[in-house]
């Protein structure tokens, strides 16, 4: 799809905004998946190009459940990605792994939902790109990511812990 850089209309910037923009998870807090927000506010896509599970490299997807605000946008990365120089040149170089976008599940160390649980961000190459690490993630693929507005968890440092597999769509969490 030729559509210019689909960049993300909102980034929103802690929880109340991430509610406000996104909607509510856990709208009755009881760390439990909300059926309506899943109908409502995610969707299941087709990927442009079959991505490894990182904790099963030999199966690979072909489709993921994303928020719908933030598909269109990284459908447009996951895109550029791919036409940097083809799908052979990914696989060739393990840079189609995927370690997951909607998991309904608390942060590691903290009692609040991960990021992931709104379906806002995806796990890229955790294979050569771990959590609390530098990591190894190709330029490409974090420009990508940052020309659509997009947060790369490979910039942050204190308080969190750098997290160069993990781009997410919201600010603040």
């Amino acid at each position: 799809m030729n559509r210019g850089v689909e960049k993300l209309k909102i980034v929103p910037h802690g929880i109340n905004e991430i509610i406000e923009v996104y909607g509510n998870p856990d709208a009755d807090y009881d760390f439990l998946p909300d059926d309506e927000f899943l109908r409502n506010r995610t969707e299941v896509v087709s990927l442009p190009f079959p991505m490894r599970l990182s904790w099963n490299p030999d199966q690979r997807m072909s489709r993921i459940r994303v928020h719908i605000h933030v598909w269109d946008s990284m459908e447009d990365a996951l895109e550029e990605i791919l036409n940097y120089r083809g799908y052979d040149y990914l696989e060739e170089n393990k840079f189609d792994y995927c370690g997951g976008v909607y998991n309904f599940r608390k942060m590691r160390a903290y009692n609040a939902l991960s990021f992931h649980s709104w379906a806002g961000c995806i796990d890229l190459n955790p294979h050569i790109a771990p959590l609390g690490e530098k990591g190894d993630q190709p330029d490409f693929i974090v420009k990508a990511f940052e020309r659509r507005n997009w947060i790369w968890g490979g910039r942050w440092s204190d308080p969190y812990r750098p997290d160069p597999m993990h781009f997410q769509t919201a600010t603040g969490y």
